[in-house]
């Protein structure tokens, strides 16, 4: 498990240096209710970016990506999850703004080479938090 671990550690800022990653177009933070369902906040929707033509908006709560729930057990995974799509693919999103129930389809951009590298921090600081977390087991 650990040397799979190194691997994932040692591929990623390869494979985020030699393809296109997505973008979503906006930022958010992982959240788990009192009934330990995780949805994601949105914090921030860049202007013009995929999520704004999504009519996402800030404080809206993700709740599914394609009819998945986006019940990730930690940041990495779900850094990962979007790793695995493509610039031009499209991303059901159910999420729910106001207490109400809604649903988007976000066609994925290609991030901005200027902000590949804020992307492979979130990677490294993801890693280390799960490698801490699993230290402390």
């Amino acid at each position: 498990m650990r040397r799979a671990l190194a691997l994932v550690m040692v591929a990623l800022p390869l494979f985020a240096a030699t393809q296109p990653l997505p973008w979503l177009g906006m930022s958010f933070t992982r959240h788990t209710d009192s009934s330990r369902r995780v949805f994601l906040l949105v914090e921030r929707v860049a202007p013009g970016g995929p999520a704004e033509q999504a009519s996402i908006r800030p404080g809206d709560l993700i709740t599914r990506f394609n009819q998945t729930a986006v019940g990730f057990s930690d940041d990495l995974d779900l850094l990962l999850y979007l790793a695995e799509r493509k610039p031009g693919e499209r991303l059901a999103c159910d999420f729910v703004r106001n207490g109400r129930a809604m649903k988007t389809v976000i066609v994925l951009g290609k991030l901005p080479d200027a902000k590949r590298p804020a992307w492979e921090q979130s990677i490294a600081r993801a890693q280390q938090r799960r490698a801490a977390a699993r230290a402390t087991r």
